[in-house]
């Protein structure tokens, strides 16, 4: 049930000494919060993406796991979907999970994208969501120096997103 508190991650009834009711509720701030602690694990490298080009209202942060697996959070907080076409850096690689929270899901798995031959497939970000895709590379990737904490790393691939009308490039990791 909705009671209406917005400020913690996990909420107990108030009148719980009265109605015993002892179960816990998760707010959506819970499941968003559970994005950034599931998929960007101790010992990631981070990669740049800048607010400055992203779709206005959506930010992003993306990561290499310790385990080669990359991970990119996207957080639209727009009332409308927006669309991304995202290229893989490297050769060969695969979107290999995506989960979504909005306000009908929490943490729910949405179908994987399909990647073309050239590495490039479309995102649909849902209205104030948010959405983490999973995926591997193939081929070389330069990456930030090893043993360092929040490092901006070096990589290829590029996403473009749509805003309205207009396309563009906001984001190259180079």
């Amino acid at each position: 049930p909705d009671h209406g508190y917005n400020d913690a991650l996990v909420y107990i009834s108030q009148a719980y000494h009265e109605t015993k009711d002892y179960n816990f509720y998760f707010t959506k701030r819970f499941w968003v919060f559970r994005h950034f602690s599931h998929f960007l694990r101790p010992g990631a490298v981070r990669y740049d993406i800048p607010n400055e080009i992203l779709p206005y209202g959506t930010v992003a942060v993306a990561a290499k796991n310790v385990d080669g697996v990359y991970a990119t959070i996207f957080v639209n907080r727009n009332v409308t979907e927006q669309v991304i076409r995202m290229k893989l850096p490297g050769e060969g690689g695969e979107v290999t999970n995506a989960v979504q929270t909005t306000d009908k899901d929490d943490f729910a798995a949405v179908t994987v994208p399909a990647v073309s031959a050239d590495g490039t497939f479309n995102l649909n970000l849902p209205a104030k969501g948010v959405l983490t895709i999973q995926f591997t590379v193939g081929g070389p990737i330069a990456a930030g120096p090893a043993g360092k904490r929040d490092i901006v790393g070096k990589a290829e691939g590029e996403i473009h997103a749509k805003n309205g009308k207009r396309g563009r490039r906001w984001w190259k990791m180079r």
